[in-house]
């Protein structure tokens, strides 16, 4: 799946230099663009780190590892423990299912 931009500039969360990004998106984007279906999630931790703040199991906020400001959400297929109420088993080798473009979002931390 090839992500082209998509930025709204008009939408850049305040506080963020945007003339600080621009010269490097088309990088971030080749960096995002390496997450693909098929991918485990420990292949996918190993080029970009989570987002902070709450995140549901099945699909998760990744960052960029250079700019906080950019992310992608990853949706992983998952095991349910149907003897714990239907809880996600989060795993290691869950597969990428989908990838969203990437956009622009203050960060989180919790």
């Amino acid at each position: 799946m090839m992500v082209t931009p998509a930025f709204n500039w008009q939408t850049i969360p305040e506080g963020v230099p945007y003339n600080t990004i621009a010269p490097h998106l088309p990088r971030y984007c080749r960096d995002f663009n390496a997450i693909t279906p098929g991918m485990t999630r420990q292949d996918v931790e190993k080029k970009l780190p989570m987002d902070g703040g709450l995140q549901s199991a099945p699909v998760i906020r990744f960052q960029h590892p250079q700019c906080a400001y950019l992310k992608v959400r990853v949706g992983f297929a998952v095991r349910r423990n149907q003897a714990d109420q239907g809880r996600v088993i989060w795993d290691d080798n869950d597969k990428v299912v989908w990838v969203s473009p990437p956009y622009l979002e203050l960060p989180f931390c919790d």
